[in-house]
């Protein structure tokens, strides 16, 4: 088969993919093939806007809510367990997954970078914020 200008005739194997959030309407179709040694996929099922909880960082306090984080579109985007025939298939739903729902995840509030921290749990994140609270996640998957 022919993929970008290469004709590819055996399956390359691949040690780690790892997807975050994949928004498909491949229902039904395999997203990884058997050449796949580990697939790893997180995703999210929370549509809508998440809101942090600022966390004044000397004191461990919660100042309050942070600014709402959406986009128009992406408020309405959630992502999928894809289909996987991968040698081993690990989906993480992060909005539901006891390992990440209620887990809080920190990060630098932009507003305030000195003094206060943003705090999400896998429950509260959608489409643009599950990036940075599975980051740490990722990386150790792919070390």
């Amino acid at each position: 088969m022919p993929i970008g200008g290469y004709d590819v005739r055996a399956p390359v194997p691949i040690k780690m993919l790892v997807t975050i959030d994949p928004v498909t309407t491949l229902k039904g179709q395999q997203i990884s093939q058997a050449n796949v040694e580990t697939f790893v996929n997180y995703y999210q099922t929370k549509q809508g806007k998440s809101t942090p909880t600022l966390i004044e960082r000397a004191t461990g306090n919660v100042v309050g809510p942070g600014e709402a984080i959406g986009a128009p579109l992406s408020v309405r985007l959630s992502g999928n367990r894809l289909n996987s025939q991968a040698q081993a298939y690990h989906p993480f739903n992060v909005t539901t997954h006891p390992a990440f729902s209620n887990t809080p995840r920190y990060q630098v509030d932009p507003a305030n970078p000195a003094t206060q921290d943003e705090r999400l749990r896998g429950s509260e994140v959608n489409h643009d914020t599950i990036v940075w609270h599975v980051a740490s996640d990722v990386r150790n998957d792919l070390q």
